[in-house]
């Protein structure tokens, strides 16, 4: 038997991340294997929080075990990001004589350490769009009139969060494509398409989208009221069409915004964009403060809540400009293409079919959302139940967000050990990633019900609001635990490209709930309408753990008699 010794660390196609290899004594054709796939694991958890971080769901395709082999076989690939790094090695043991074994399949403690080294970086990145809406939120709270202000923006945010969901897809076909068009690069092929000319067609595409976006949603603001359960004469409606008429000025810029981190993401970058988005948050507070509140000394008059939707259409505008200055200046852009953007159609035919999925599921949940929304707005005309909604809503998104770092891990690790090692090593660790969501899931939990009131505190001064929400965010602390195991279910399926099925799931429990929320008058109460998100919850939670321990899930181990 051959003795596995280390060897020096090896740079990947990732930024100032060393990737450890163990040279065994008896085959060369193991540490090649090895380098492919610590490859393959590189680009995955790139790509995952990639798509994570603007696809709360999930995204399109993920590259088939063929494609990752062909596209990853240079051994002298570019260096390009800092946020990831996994661990590959060549054993000599049992199955391991011929192929290259991830170290985290056999071990839990290097399971443990990948999940940290993803995870982490991750959260700072995935809280980042919680925190814009949070942020509008913590200003508004403190205005004279918090409840119908909060009420306010609480209704026209849930439109916007609509419209972007809907154009997730633009960073999901995104990410793949540049990622394969690069690594066709890196690998010499003078025939494979130029992922500039992709990121340019696309960026194209979606400020066509974003104009075109824009002018409907102004022209079609009393209808998106509507759908979300109010009128535009209403005095919420009033305060959500001047938000809406401001914010939607930024459309444009927020779905290029969209296609530039895929394109970062796609290029093996997760650093740029995350700086991008900290000098926006940063940017964001600055002019919340000056616009909500006004400053005399400079003449500026205080805009309430019309100068949150200002402040946030500006940090926009500027990281689109931040944005687009980078891809240049690293030429990863060819502005010439975003004039001939129709044939990124073509070029996205294929992952657009296979996200149609996506687009269903997505739907699904933001149907539900907003029929959560219009029943809150209906309970009363004051829009007390509408503020304490948007404050426990708020907190569970950056929750939300703040857990979904173990589903990027799960997006990126899974396919690697199933890849490497088959169903049952990949099976054994999804249980050990069920853990880390539960155990995640528990902390964020405490933390919440421990800091329930300051976090009241936090988004408004209203002590009525603060008396609204605090049960809400209570029950919100309650359900984590639960959470982070539907969360880590998700990116589970995710990886493994199971989207068909999570799509009919998301479809069942929205349905399901929706009926519900017509029971015994549950609508017309701010704990009814809680008690059906809660509910919501369980339906998604009973759904993928089927799916999980179910006969014909993508982990169910294959008997021996039929492998």
């Amino acid at each position: 038997m051959s003795v596995a010794t280390p060897v020096a660390a090896q740079w990947t196609g990732i930024d100032h991340v060393p990737v450890v290899f163990h040279r065994s004594t008896c085959s060369g054709r193991r540490q090649s294997v090895a380098k492919r796939t610590c490859r393959e694991a590189s680009l995955c958890a790139v790509a995952a929080v990639g798509l994570s971080l603007h696809n709360r769901g999930g995204g399109g395709r993920q590259p088939s075990k063929r494609a990752l082999q062909a596209q990853l076989a240079s051994d002298t690939p570019k260096v390009r990001s800092r946020d990831t790094s996994l661990a590959a090695v060549g054993d000599t043991r049992g199955r391991e004589e011929s192929s290259g074994v991830p170290e985290f399949v056999r071990s839990p403690e290097a399971l443990d350490e990948q999940v940290v080294s993803l995870a982490l970086p991750a959260i700072v990145a995935l809280c980042a769009e919680p925190l814009l809406s949070a942020i509008d939120t913590g200003f508004v709270g403190r205005l004279p009139n918090p409840a119908l202000s909060l009420g306010g923006l609480g209704v026209a945010t849930t439109v916007f969060d609509f419209v972007f969901r809907c154009y997730n897809f633009l960073c999901v076909v995104t990410v793949p494509l540049v990622a394969k068009a690069a690594a066709a690069q890196r690998c010499g092929n003078p025939d494979g398409p130029d992922p500039a000319q992709i990121t340019g067609r696309i960026v194209g595409l979606a400020a066509f989208l974003g104009v075109v976006t824009w002018a409907t949603l102004v022209a079609a603001t009393p209808t998106a009221l509507q759908l979300a359960g109010t009128s535009a004469d209403s005095t919420l409606g009033v305060i959500a069409s001047g938000y809406i008429g401001i914010r939607a000025a930024a459309l444009p810029a927020s779905l290029v915004n969209t296609v530039a981190v895929g394109a970062f993401r796609g290029q093996l970058d997760t650093v740029t964009p995350l700086q991008v988005t900290s000098v926006q948050m940063f940017t964001n507070v600055v002019l919340d403060y000056v616009l909500v509140f006004g400053v005399d000394a400079l003449g500026i008059p205080a805009l309430g809540v019309d100068g949150a939707a200002l402040a946030t259409a500006a940090s926009v505008w500027l990281s689109c400009i931040a944005f687009c200055t980078s891809l240049s200046s690293r030429g990863l852009i060819v502005w010439e293409a975003a004039l001939t953007w129709p044939l990124a159609l073509l070029e996205l035919q294929e992952l657009v079919v296979g996200g149609a999925a996506q687009l269903l599921r997505t739907l699904s949940l933001q149907v539900v959302l907003l029929e959560f929304t219009r029943s809150v707005v209906g309970i009363d005309g004051g829009g007390l139940a509408a503020a304490a909604h948007q404050v426990a809503l708020r907190i569970w998104f950056f929750a939300l967000f703040a857990l979904d770092s173990v589903a990027v891990a799960a997006q990126a690790l899974l396919p690697v050990a199933i890849t490497s090692s088959g169903t049952e090593s990949a099976r054994r660790v999804s249980l050990r990633l069920l853990a880390w969501g539960f155990g995640g899931g528990i902390l964020t939990g405490i933390i919440i019900f421990v800091g329930a009131a300051s976090l009241c505190a936090l988004f408004t001064n209203d002590p009525s609001v603060q008396a609204a929400a605090l049960p809400l965010i209570v029950l919100v602390a309650t359900l984590q635990p639960l959470a982070g195991l539907v969360f880590t279910w998700d990116g589970m399926f995710q990886g493994l490209t199971d989207y068909a099925y999570l799509a009919g799931a998301m479809a069942l429990s929205a349905g399901g709930t929706l009926a519900v929320l017509q029971v015994n008058h549950l609508s017309e109460s701010l704990e009814g309408v809680w008690t059906c998100f809660a509910l919501f919850l369980g339906f998604r939670a009973a759904g993928l753990a089927w799916r999980f321990w179910g006969p014909e899930g993508p982990l169910t181990p294959v008997p021996v008699g039929k492998a």
